[in-house]
C-alpha cells in the first residue's frame, strides 16, 4: 500500500516533459477568479490521465483544455445529479434536505448550539446520514462508471446504474484496495497541510497542494484499476458488459 502511495506522487516525473504538461495545473488552483473552473479542468485532467493508464501509458496527458473542460464539465454534472438523490429523498420524507440543514448550521454559528437545541430543529442528524449513506452507495458506482467511460470512451457509460454497480461489485475487492488507498492519500495530504499551516507562509500553498495532490495521485490508482479491469474484460461494450457482468 505504502508503495502504491510513493508511486502515485512520483509517477508524473517519469515523463521527460513532465514539467510542460504539469505546470499549469498549480498555477490555476492560486488564481481565485478561476477556482471553479480549475476543479473542471483538473477532473478532466485526471480523466485524460486515468484513459492513458487503462491501456498502460504512463504517460501525462497533453494540455488539452478543450477536453479536458468538455469531460470534467460532463463528470461534475453526472456527480452532482447523483449528489441530488438524497434531496428528493428528504423531500419525499417532509425534511428539510440540505435547506434545513443550512438554515440549522446558520443558527448554530449565528446564535449558538444551545439556541438551536431550544428551537425545533429540522431532523439535521436524519439529513447528514442519508447523505452519509448515499454517498457510500454512490461513489463507487459513479467512479465505475467513469472507469467504463475512460475504456470506451462513451459518457453514457457514466449513467447505465445497474452496468456500474455490477462491475463495482465484480472487482469488489480491487475497488476496496482503492478507497483504503484514498483514505490513506487524504491522511497524507492533511498531515501535509497542517505542516504548511504551522509555516504560516506555506498556508497559500494548501491550495496547490491539497488539490492537485489529490488529483495527480489519485488518478494513478484510478487508472491502475481500470487497467486491471479492462485486462480481465474483453470489452467494456454496452452488451458485453451486461453479459459478462
Amino acid at each position: 500500500m505504502l508503495n502504491n502511495i510513493k508511486q502515485s506522487i512520483l509517477y508524473p516525473y517519469k515523463d521527460p516533459a513532465w514539467l510542460k504538461k504539469l505546470w499549469i495545473l498549480p498555477l490555476i488552483t492560486l488564481i481565485p477568479i478561476i477556482g471553479i473552473i480549475s476543479l473542471i479542468i483538473l477532473k478532466g485532467w485526471r480523466f485524460s490521465m486515468v484513459k492513458n493508464l487503462s491501456v498502460g501509458n504512463e504517460n501525462l496527458p497533453e494540455l488539452d483544455f478543450g477536453t479536458m473542460l468538455k469531460n470534467g464539465a460532463i463528470l461534475w454534472v453526472v456527480m452532482l445529479s447523483y449528489a441530488l438523490v438524497p434531496s428528493i429523498i428528504l423531500g419525499l420524507l417532509g425534511m428539510g434536505g440540505p435547506i434545513g440543514l443550512l438554515a440549522d448550521l446558520i443558527t448554530i454559528f449565528t446564535d449558538g448550539f444551545d439556541t438551536w437545541v431550544k428551537t425545533e430543529p429540522s431532523e439535521i442528524m436524519w439529513t447528514f446520514a442519508v447523505y452519509t449513506i448515499w454517498a457510500i452507495i454512490s461513489l463507487p458506482i459513479y467512479q465505475a462508471g467513469m472507469i467504463r467511460f475512460a475504456v470506451t470512451g462513451n459518457w453514457k457509460s457514466l449513467l447505465n446504474v445497474p452496468a456500474n454497480t455490477f462491475l463495482f461489485l465484480r472487482y469488489l475487492p480491487s475497488f476496496i484496495g482503492f478507497y483504503l488507498y484514498w483514505l490513506i492519500l487524504c491522511l497524507l495530504i492533511f498531515i501535509i497541510d497542517l505542516a504548511l499551516t504551522v509555516t504560516v507562509i506555506g498556508v497559500i500553498l494548501i491550495p496547490v497542494v491539497s488539490i492537485c495532490l489529490y488529483y495527480i495521485s489519485s488518478a494513478y490508482e484510478l487508472g491502475k484499476l481500470a487497467q486491471k479491469i479492462k485486462n480481465k474484460v474483453n470489452s467494456f461494450d454496452e452488451p458485453v458488459i451486461a453479459k459478462t457482468i
